[in-house]
């Protein structure tokens, strides 16, 4: 029992410090939300799409050593419209990307959003979904 219980704590431990460790961003779409939201994370090429609905988040994980040339970016677009991007300096205790009821990025003061650690993308070409690395 005593070596089992050595044994599980040797494997939890440093599975539980990672996953607090590592760096993440959340972005977060309004339960006024007034449609769905398709999106694209691409963190350092490795890319992920999915879908967003109203009161909904989508959370995705950094490295927790960087290498050289990260890079975090987060693309949305609402019913086949524009596409907004911004890339993400991701915090190991999590950076947040508040969007509000349209789809639109809220860079208001009190709208939550670290605007710190979020910047949005320039000189992408349009039809480059990827915006790397912005």
């Amino acid at each position: 029992m005593k070596w089992g219980a050595i044994f599980s704590v040797v494997i939890f431990v440093p599975f539980v410090i990672w996953y607090v460790m590592t760096p993440r961003a959340t972005l977060h779409f309004p339960k006024s939300g007034s449609a769905e939201i398709r999106y694209q994370w691409n963190t350092h090429d490795r890319i992920y799409r999915s879908t967003l609905f109203p009161g909904e988040l989508a959370v995705e994980p950094g490295e927790l050593f960087p290498r050289e040339g990260f890079f975090m970016v987060v693309d949305w677009w609402v019913n086949r419209g524009s596409r907004q991007c911004v890339k993400v300096i991701p915090t190991w205790y999590g950076t947040d990307i508040y969007l509000d009821a349209n789809g639109n990025i809220d860079l208001s003061p009190e709208g939550g959003t670290d605007l710190s650690r979020v910047m949005n993308c320039t000189n992408r070409p349009e039809e480059d979904i990827s915006c790397r690395p912005c």
